[in-house]
């Protein structure tokens, strides 16, 4: 059956939020949350239940409606990095603190499931995930399907940011490597901000990216 997968543009913090589902059913999961408002719209107007949320990393774009979306899907469990789940309590290490708007989120025991570089099966689809610090030390990349999401551990044309807290350049040159050593059965790359990009157009600016932005640095 076809995948389907939405992209949801946090208009404030211009980063991205996926929603993925098989066609024709009423459960899906989520890549990222963001800033819920439109996505939650979304699954109201398509009677969605949302089975789980897989967090690519803690920055605060990135999870600023997690509250809200546990209080409504209490249920859903959230794959993330055992870093990314600390984090989410600790507004300093989740930049939110830096934001002015405090982010402190503490996931029930029973909701945590906890990834790095293993497969698992939820509303019907294999999510494999790729642990890609550099970025941020919590940093996943999800391959479901033949869809990559890679949060912002690679946004073709734009370097890879290190200089935040928990940043590293080095092991986000072995994620870029760990990432391109994925590729082979990709047909889409879904980043943390930009457009979704199909492979006629990702390989390049990946191989670009990897010779200028990172070996020649």
């Amino acid at each position: 059956m076809k995948l389907d997968v939405k992209q949801f543009v946090n208009e404030s913090l211009t980063s991205n939020a996926y929603l993925v589902r098989l066609e024709d059913s009423l459960e899906c999961v989520l890549v990222d949350i963001g800033e819920y408002t439109e996505l939650k719209k979304h699954l109201l107007l398509h009677g969605l239940s949302v089975q789980a949320l897989f967090l690519t990393h803690c920055h605060y774009d990135h999870i600023l409606g997690l509250r809200e979306f546990i209080n409504e899907f209490p249920k859903a469990t959230i794959f993330a990095h055992s870093y990314t789940m600390e984090a989410l309590k600790d507004p300093k290490l989740n930049l939110s603190f830096y934001r002015e708007v405090p982010i402190e989120v503490d996931i029930p025991p029973q909701n945590r499931n906890l990834m790095v570089d293993q497969d698992v099966e939820i509303a019907s689809l294999k999510v494999t995930s790729l642990h890609t610090p550099g970025h941020n030390p919590g940093s996943l990349s999800f391959l479901i399907g033949n869809f990559l999401f890679t949060g912002d551990s690679l946004i073709p044309g734009h370097k890879i940011v290190t200089k935040l807290k928990g940043g590293n350049k080095e092991q986000a040159q072995k994620s870029l490597e760990h990432i391109i050593n994925n590729l082979n059965d990709v047909k889409y790359l879904a980043p943390g901000h930009g457009s979704m990009l199909p492979d006629s157009s990702f390989r390049q600016l990946v191989e670009e990216q990897y010779q200028f932005y990172i070996i020649n640095e």
